[in-house]
């Protein structure tokens, strides 16, 4: 009489191939949250450059922290890294006339650039030779 079920090597082939699948699901969702919370910066760098700019119109000279603008934000706060850190926001000429806002992006692309003191800008946060996506006037 036959043995009903499976052989060892059946089912250390079914258990290969789940493995192999959960190991190419893990990454692929580790990707997609990294892109997510790149996108998230890129919309509130944006964000804070448009509250910047109102402000700069009503007072006639950019703000200069970002706490300076938390009134122009839904949540009555600057926008914060999704990771919980602040972003690197500074003033870029002695008439407060320039501003660049910076974040460190996890998977950069096309769209970074590093830092370097030829910028202009003197970030305190961002340190040389890192990845950032800033915007500015």
């Amino acid at each position: 009489m036959r043995n009903k079920g499976f052989t060892l090597i059946e089912l250390m082939v079914a258990i290969t191939i789940v493995a192999i699948l959960a190991t190419i699901g893990m990454v692929l969702y580790s990707q997609i949250q990294k892109t997510a919370r790149d996108s998230k910066r890129v919309g509130e760098l944006n964000e804070i450059k448009k509250a910047a700019i109102t402000y700069q119109t009503s007072r006639g000279s950019f703000p200069e922290r970002l706490s300076d603008i938390a009134t122009y934000f839904e949540r009555g706060a600057a926008p914060t890294d999704p990771k919980g850190t602040a972003y690197s926001y500074t003033v870029c000429s002695t008439d407060s006339t320039r501003f660049a806002v910076c974040a460190e992006l996890e998977d950069c692309g096309t769209r970074c650039h590093s830092l370097s003191a030829s910028d202009g800008c003197s970030l305190g946060a961002a340190q040389e030779g890192q990845k950032y996506y800033c915007v500015g006037n």
